[in-house]
């Protein structure tokens, strides 16, 4: 088992597959909810399935891009899921030191792919709590599902 400071992210795609391959899933539960002061944009190289796996299990067509976790939540919202995603409003660039730079760009990129996909982004100042929530299960605490 992953340790949870350093990227919990097996069980996060796990809930992920649980949540699309449960057919008997109510409108109500379609609900995907992660909080986390910071993140980014993950591959699906970590999830363990390829991209035709996971287009199979999305019902997607060849032709839709399959790369990564903004791709998989997109595709959910044509299924019919609802997602938020709860981040900490980042400070100008400019005020965070060089070596945090790179995370600020990740996540912003990782935000705009996700806004793309008509996923919902909201930012909150001094936000630090982290919560994974699916329709079956939900994490909270320290949990990091990107390291």
């Amino acid at each position: 088992m992953n340790n949870y400071n350093y990227g919990h992210v097996d069980n996060f795609w796990d809930l992920i597959i649980q949540a699309v391959e449960d057919r008997d899933l109510i409108e109500e539960r379609k609900v995907i909810t992660i909080v986390s002061p910071w993140i980014r944009n993950i591959s699906l190289s970590s999830s363990n399935y390829s991209a035709n796996n996971w287009r199979s299990l999305l019902s997607s067509n060849r032709t839709v891009r399959m790369n990564s976790l903004s791709d998989v939540l997109g595709a959910m919202v044509k299924l019919g899921f609802r997602v938020d995603i709860i981040v900490v409003n980042s400070p100008d660039k400019k005020s965070i030191p060089v070596s945090e730079r790179k995370w600020a760009r990740l996540e912003k990129e990782f935000v705009s792919d996700l806004e793309n996909c008509g996923i919902k982004v909201w930012k909150r100042s001094g936000e630090h709590a982290k919560m994974y929530a699916f329709p079956h299960g939900v994490y909270t605490g320290s949990t990091n599902c990107t390291n």
